[in-house]
């Protein structure tokens, strides 16, 4: 089975500027002696570490990041998931089904607690055999493979 592969250092997105925007963005790269896009990037971050429209909890999207990132896809998935399940969309809504309906991914001591809160929950998972299937996991989501495909170990 392959390992998760880490993120790369940066993922390349295409966007369209109009000629204004994107002269003022090349004048704030030249101003402070860097890069447009880390300029772009930088500017992004900042905008969505102000942003707090789209959170029930007034947080910001900054916070929010940095309660669900990890650097392992399997536990960002998991955290999300526990977090703002509501933010699945429909392949990640089927991961997460067969990690929640599979008694393996889950100890049976802590089984009581499942309803308890995000904590209790994630406790309970048993996330090295979680890495152990993501890609099943991610397969399933995705309808190459079934529920029934998952082990019973």
């Amino acid at each position: 089975m392959a390992k998760n592969k880490l993120p790369t250092k940066a993922d390349a997105i295409t966007v369209r500027l109009n000629p204004k925007t994107k002269f003022a963005l090349e004048l704030a790269a030249r101003r402070q002696r860097r890069t447009l896009s880390a300029i772009v990037e930088e500017f992004i971050y900042q905008g969505l570490c102000s942003d707090t429209t789209f959170w029930s909890d007034s947080s910001s999207t900054s916070v929010i990041v940095n309660k669900i990132w990890d650097p392992d896809e399997c536990e960002r998935f998991i955290n999300l998931a526990l977090s703002y399940p509501e933010l699945l969309d429909y392949t990640e809504e089927l991961m997460w089904k067969a990690i929640n309906e599979s008694e393996i991914f889950f100890t049976k001591s802590n089984a009581a607690n499942l309803l308890k809160g995000i904590g209790q929950k994630k406790k309970a998972m048993k996330l090295p055999l979680i890495r152990k299937h993501w890609e099943l996991i991610k397969q399933i989501g995705t309808g190459i493979k079934t529920f029934s495909d998952i082990p019973i170990e």
